[in-house]
């Protein structure tokens, strides 16, 4: 057949490598598949084997295994029509993905398996070529070496057929135990292609623990012993092995950075910047050091885009912020003391709830008094005087609510006192 002719109503459009059968692309006219058809000089056991696959594609149901869209079972050269898939695993173990969606990925792949030995099904051919992509879900392809655990008999496999592939294929299977199959075969093969994932393509004939994760290889060695009973004996035990790995992953991804970190891993003021430091800071906790610490290494232009970033949340921030150096676990430095004002002012001018923000200035008020920290009584100033030009009536109840303290501040500061007229007009009243 060449790319134009027609098989039935499909019309080739390209034509694919196949083993035991002629595989194309193909066109109806309206979507794109691929249409898998037994070759015209194929043996009476080679089409046994083919329509074998067919029965084995029809009873595996599963979102992770290739489906039958339309098949002619009953003809004298029979085909089938699957979706037309993209990359397979060969070119996701080459590309730059995370390691956390590659585990996605095989995770999805062993499901299969599992799902498949669940309905008495073995593979006995899993490798990455036979694992494919259908719109970002996994499907795992080619049942043509495929077996019935209870119905197939062990003569439909001659001894001299090719018995899967080499460097995926266990042991045993080069003494004959190829015709019977079974779960751990499979496992074997499944620990190849894991080794070939993660280690992002290497030779698979030669596992070398230093190419891949620690915790991966673990599994991987276990899955490819030489001796079949030191294998797993089940693929969903490799499939729990494997999710919680991905969920240590998650945690550790998820975690907060040190700003420091993050400075290091993302542009400032994009918005994984934000998040994460904002992630860091709701994280802080009671210990008053790391809050000056962290508020140290940032400026505060970027507190400002950062809260700007999450100003839906900001609310709960502030209030974390004030409960937290309400109850320090530890001795708090004068120094850092600048660094909460600082941080005080960014959250005043962020947030929109007038409430919020006069619980702030009240609670920097108290800090800079009773520390008795001179820079952080400048900010308080600064903070009121911004607040009462913009809401008088206000601010004027909140001055005079807290003119024993405001004065105290100005006593403190002397000729330094920067509070505007209006302020000082209503603390000589």
């Amino acid at each position: 057949m060449e790319v134009g002719e027609k098989i039935d109503h499909y019309t080739i459009t390209e034509i694919l490598s196949g083993g035991m059968s002629d595989v194309y692309r193909v066109f109806d006219g309206k979507d794109r598949y691929v249409l898998k058809c037994l070759k015209e000089d194929a043996t009476e056991e080679v089409k046994k084997l083919f329509r074998r696959e067919i029965r084995i594609l029809k009873k595996l149901r599963h979102p992770n295994i290739i489906e039958i869209v339309f098949d002619t079972y009953d003809s004298e050269r029979p085909y089938y029509v699957m979706p037309n898939c993209g990359k397979s695993f060969v070119e996701i173990a080459n590309s730059q993905i995370s390691e956390v969606e590659l585990l996605g990925y095989v995770i999805q792949f062993c499901k299969a398996i599992f799902y498949a030995h669940e309905k008495g099904v073995y593979h006995r051919d899993i490798k990455p070529q036979n694992v494919l992509l259908y719109k970002g879900i996994v499907k795992v392809s080619d049942f043509g070496l495929s077996r019935f655990v209870s119905r197939d008999t062990t003569t439909i496999t001659r001894t001299n057929l090719k018995a899967g592939t080499q460097g995926y294929m266990p042991p045993e299977y080069n003494n004959g135990a190829f015709k019977a199959g079974n779960v751990e075969g499979d496992v074997y093969m499944i620990g190849k292609t894991l080794y070939y994932m993660f280690s992002h393509g290497r030779d698979v004939s030669n596992v070398r623990s230093e190419t891949v994760p620690v915790q991966l290889y673990s599994i991987i060695d276990k899955c490819t012993k030489d001796e079949p009973s030191q294998r797993y004996s089940s693929v969903g035990t490799i499939v729990d092995e494997l999710e919680s790995y991905r969920d240590l992953l998650l945690t550790a991804e998820n975690a907060p950075k040190s700003i420091k970190e993050i400075k290091k891993s993302y542009s400032a003021n994009t918005p994984q910047y934000n998040k994460e430091v904002y992630k860091t800071l709701i994280t802080l906790g009671n210990n008053p050091n790391d809050w000056g610490y962290a508020l140290g290494q940032l400026r505060t232009s970027e507190l400002i885009q950062i809260l700007t970033y999450n100003k839906d949340t900001i609310i709960a921030l502030s209030l974390y912020f004030i409960d937290c150096l309400s109850n320090p676990s530890d001795y708090i430095q004068f120094s850092d003391i600048d660094e909460y004002a600082k941080f005080t002012k960014a959250l005043v001018d962020v947030n929109t709830d007038e409430s919020i923000k006069q619980n702030l200035i009240t609670f920097m008020i108290d800090m800079s008094i009773s520390y008795c920290r001179y820079p952080a009584m400048k900010v308080v100033a600064n903070i009121l005087n911004e607040q009462i030009e913009k809401d008088y009536t206000r601010y004027k109840v909140f001055v005079m609510l807290h003119s024993h303290q405001l004065n105290s501040i100005c006593m403190n500061l002397g000729g330094d006192s920067i509070f505007n007229n209006q302020i000082k007009a209503l603390l000589k009243a």
